[in-house]
């Protein structure tokens, strides 16, 4: 008879200088025996995930698991004891890391300057070109997958303010 597969997950984020992880396991009927969102501090993405796979293994070991498979961040494949580790990307662990963050600044639409109708530029510490009629910002957050970014927000917003 083939081992029960048990299946869980684990994800990092990083904010403000500080890095959390959050993770879940569930039994092979599908009961959530573990759920946890923790801030670990200044550390990289990648400590941060080891950080959440030693929490998910120990709470498998503590339910004398037989073969869980545990999906995180895509990386290669690793074992760990009789815990078979296969690393993917889970929204749901994703989303349990960035609650226990503290919030991403506000850009306050005062920093914005507009050069044309759809046309921004966003001041702050650095300056970026913001277009709502495209939807597109010019900064690195939009760039690398945080869409909408704050500065589009804060466009977006003066816009149907003043619209």
């Amino acid at each position: 008879m083939p081992n029960p597969t048990w299946t869980g997950a684990v994800a990092a984020h990083a904010r403000g200088g500080s890095a959390a992880f959050g993770g879940w396991l569930r039994t092979p009927s599908g009961v959530l025996v573990w759920r946890s969102a923790e801030r670990v501090g200044d550390m990289t993405l990648r400590q941060a995930v080891d950080r959440g796979i030693s929490a998910l293994i120990r709470v498998g070991l503590a339910h004398k698991t037989s073969a869980p498979r545990v999906t995180t961040w895509p990386e290669l494949p690793l074992r760990s004891g009789k815990l078979v580790l296969t690393l993917e990307e889970d929204a749901a662990a994703a989303a349990l890391a960035e609650s226990v963050l503290p919030a991403p600044p506000q850009f306050e639409a005062a920093g914005l300057e507009m050069l044309e109708p759809g046309h921004y530029v966003a001041h702050g510490s650095k300056d970026y070109q913001v277009w709502t009629e495209l939807g597109i910002c010019s900064c690195p957050a939009f760039t690398y997958g945080s869409r909408p970014c704050k500065h589009l927000k804060a466009a977006l917003e003066a816009e149907r303010l003043v619209g």
